[in-house]
């Protein structure tokens, strides 16, 4: 389950719907799966299950303010270990492709990329329209749930203090992102907006380029600046993070600039098989949503995920409902264009046709 990209969490929620007992208690919980990757604990991280018993990961000392005796994480280095082919559960592969995948959590972490998995379609993606941090889930009713600005309840900073329902949100979207994204006209006049712009970066002066490589450099060095940081410890929680993915975003930015200010125009063409594949996707989400505690299939929701950026929540209408506005790119359709689309919708009456250009 977890090389299938579900996390612990939803590993745990899958097994208490299964009926299958835990190593203690009645109930499966994510810390228990996770565990503490420091100290070989968890059961992703269990060395047993790969065939090795080990020990020393640990030493007791005094703690001077309390005088009681903690525990303390010893280097992996101090480690002892001694093969145990024979109490072996996991197989070789399946343990260390795990591991892998846990390392490249703690990379994206460090860089400021998205940790978790996401569990439902629009996970991670949702934006409050008047501060630009997350929409988070505030509670949750039976099949219903309710979302709102994180930094409206974490501190109060943030004057979108409504609440909107996720799962009339997530249906309106999918619905009219179908609609969309299999629309020929839509694409077609997306391309030809595309090739617009193209011929217009053609055009460009040579002497913008020296500024765009130069731009390009700086964000590289404000990102690698953040990341070092984090990494010596120096910055950390959700504003160090969002504010690295902000200066990741500006790299991308700089480098498409350049690469449309120097690059010769090329034909572009709807990939044959792309709206067929995200209809697909977007029917087999719809289909899940539809169930009282979904789990959602990984393939369909990366195939949506690919072409959202973000969904901008503005706070709740006069009449109840919820303006939402998505931010995507459609190069997962053609090829070669890198370019943003939008469009607004409404929680309960789907999304409308944007007003404003591609």
């Amino acid at each position: 389950m977890y090389l299938n990209e579900l996390g612990p969490k939803a590993i745990a929620g899958e097994l208490n719907r299964r009926g299958i007992l835990p190593p203690r208690g009645t109930k499966w919980n994510a810390s228990t799966i996770n565990g503490n990757p420091r100290r070989g604990y968890g059961l992703l991280s269990n060395l047993l299950y790969d065939g090795r018993l080990v020990w020393n990961r640990v030493e007791m000392v005094m703690d001077p303010d309390t005088g009681r005796r903690v525990s303390r994480d010893k280097p992996t280095d101090q480690w002892m270990s001694e093969p145990a082919e024979h109490l072996r559960i996991v197989p070789a592969d399946v343990f260390a492709a795990v591991q892998e995948r846990r390392e490249g959590q703690s990379r994206r972490k460090a860089e400021g990329g998205p940790i978790k998995r996401a569990v439902r379609p629009f996970s991670g993606l949702l934006r409050c329209s008047r501060c630009g941090k997350g929409m988070a889930v505030h509670d949750r009713r039976g099949g219903s749930i309710r979302i709102r600005c994180a930094t409206a309840m974490e501190s109060g900073t943030c004057d979108h203090t409504t609440s909107a329902r996720l799962d009339r949100i997530e249906g309106a979207l999918l619905d009219r992102l179908g609609k969309t994204l299999t629309d020929d006209a839509y694409l077609e006049a997306y391309v030809s907006a595309y090739r617009e712009e193209q011929a217009l970066m053609a055009g460009r002066p040579q002497d913008d380029i020296p500024a765009l490589e130069r731009r390009v450099a700086q964000a590289k060095a404000n990102h690698g600046r953040a990341v070092d940081l984090v990494v010596r410890g120096v910055i950390d929680g959700p504003d160090a993070e969002e504010r690295i993915r902000a200066l990741k975003r500006e790299v991308g930015e700089a480098e498409a600039a350049l690469a449309a200010a120097t690059s010769a125009e090329a034909p572009i063409a709807i990939a044959s098989e792309a709206p067929a594949r995200f209809a697909r996707s977007i029917t087999a989400l719809s289909r899940r949503l539809r169930g009282p505690d979904p789990v959602f299939d990984r393939e369909a929701m990366n195939a949506l995920r690919s072409v959202i950026d973000r969904i901008v929540v503005h706070p709740k209408a006069d009449d109840g409902t919820n303006e939402v506005e998505v931010i995507g790119d459609l190069s997962a359709l053609i090829a070669p264009a890198d370019t943003k689309w939008g469009g607004v919708g409404v929680a309960e009456e789907g999304l409308e046709p944007p007003t404003r250009g591609l």
